[in-house]
């Protein structure tokens, strides 16, 4: 096995979202919060219909985490298009702050996950509890799923071969209720990443003298993105 490591400089984390759970796009039309002891919170439209805080709020040590955004309840101020126009549910917050499990996957190279990106890809780990994965390349972010599984598949083509993929996972541990047609969900949580290594293409292989060798160019990928969002 093999830890993923703490984000570089914040790697405790706090998420907030309010959820149309019919899957409507139109029926919430805006929602704050107000933490314990704090002010309120706008948060924002995801363009789905549902509204989160974004972007998600990090901090350096877990003693900030847990000022900014206590255990305790959370009030909400929510718009509709329905009846009642403006309601106000609460959702209570209780928990520790999670630790990141370990991946299960075992082919590491350089500190480098290799993986094939020809065929189906599962990662797995050895913890329990929600979770956020995304991978990013140097442009934009090429991968994403949520679950509450221990594990995640990439399909066949998702990535391209003989690249380095920054690997983002916020491993999240909270409360969550439906109030009618509404999920509230509040989480505190632990972001880590690591690099992902795609092997080359069959076409890229050298045959040496003596033996056999793989070519691999090595891109630079950006280390200093946000967390993955939860929506």
């Amino acid at each position: 096995m093999a830890n993923p490591v703490d984000d570089d400089a914040s790697p405790y984390a706090f998420g907030i979202s309010v959820e149309d759970s019919n899957g409507s796009s139109t029926l919430i039309t805006s929602a704050s919060f107000l933490p314990p002891g704090g002010g309120s919170v706008s948060l924002s439209a995801d363009g789905k219909g549902n509204f989160e805080l974004e972007p998600e709020p990090s901090f350096a040590t877990q003693t900030a985490l847990d000022s900014a955004f206590p255990n305790g309840t959370y009030d909400f101020t929510i718009q509709t298009t329905s009846s009642p126009a403006t309601y106000s549910p609460s959702l209570i917050l209780s928990g520790d702050f999670p630790a990141a499990p370990m991946l299960s996957n075992t082919e590491w190279l350089a500190l480098k996950l290799q993986i094939d990106p020809f065929a189906d890809y599962m990662f797995s780990w050895n913890g329990a509890g929600s979770f956020a994965i995304a991978f990013e390349d140097e442009d934009n972010k090429v991968f994403t799923d949520y679950s509450q599984a221990t594990s995640s598949a990439v399909p066949a083509g998702t990535l391209l071969p003989n690249q380095d993929y920054l690997a983002r996972i916020n491993f999240g541990s909270g409360n969550g209720t439906l109030d009618g047609s509404t999920q509230l969900n509040a989480t505190y949580n632990s972001v880590t990443h690591f690099t992902i290594h795609t092997i080359p293409e069959p076409s890229s292989l050298l045959l040496l003298v003596g033996g056999a060798g793989f070519y691999l160019v090595h891109r630079k990928i950006r280390t200093n993105k946000s967390s993955p969002e939860y929506s």
